[in-house]
């Protein structure tokens, strides 16, 4: 798979969480939209369920000191945080992932 279309394909599936987590319409949500704006209402709380649902979404954990570290403002930022964490796993991290937690589940 080509380094974009796996890139769209992360963009796609964090997307969906969110609007199927806070309930939003998908014509609601562009990458600029503020995860702290009046119009989504995101706790710590709810955003901790979103991160959970990408984990289990794309099979992999996101490592609190790099969640704790990111400066999360808008839901690209979210998406790139993501991409960038599943693009510097290790094949065998990747093994590993999908063994424990089995492919596409």
């Amino acid at each position: 798979m080509d380094p974009k279309s796996s890139t769209n394909s992360v963009a796609t599936s964090v997307k969906q969480v969110i609007i199927s987590v806070l309930g939003l319409d998908v014509d609601d949500l562009d990458d600029d939209l503020s995860l702290y704006s009046d119009d989504i209402g995101l706790d710590s709380l709810t955003l901790l369920h979103i991160i959970t649902r990408i984990e289990q979404e794309l099979s992999f954990e996101i490592d609190d000191e790099a969640m704790m570290s990111a400066k999360l403002v808008n839901v690209g930022s979210l998406v790139e945080l993501v991409s960038g964490l599943l693009d510097c796993r290790s094949p065998n991290e990747v093994d590993s992932t999908t063994a424990e937690y089995g492919a596409g589940q």
